[in-house]
């Protein structure tokens, strides 16, 4: 696997930090996306201190033109992505509740 780099949204806390610290510690290159940069500047700092490398840059996923940039900018910092980890996400607290959703609106998205 030390070859391989991979995209971690939401990686500024939570599943997404230890998803890419666990990867970082395997030398899978990481390239980390977050809204929150001081928070995710930390991950980074504890993956190098660890020994390993991280890209990181602020992004919404919610903005095409950003992810399309980020996109951009870590196949040049990184080379071509491997693994993807779409961890980014909002939790307001509370009920959650189920939405039925086109096929073709998710399709579109996807």
């Amino acid at each position: 696997m030390r070859s391989r780099s991979a995209v971690i949204t939401g990686a500024a806390q939570g599943n997404g930090a230890a998803i890419a610290k666990g990867f970082a510690a395997a030398g899978i290159k990481v390239a980390l996306a977050d809204l929150k940069m001081d928070a995710l500047e930390r991950v980074r700092d504890e993956i190098e201190a660890a020994g390993g490398t991280a890209f990181v840059a602020k992004l919404d996923v919610a903005d095409p033109d950003a992810a399309k940039q980020f996109a951009i900018d870590v196949k040049e910092a990184r080379g071509p992505v491997s693994i993807l980890v779409n961890n980014a996400g909002i939790d307001r607290g509370g009920a959650t509740t189920l939405l039925s959703v086109p096929e073709l609106f998710f399709l579109s998205v996807v």
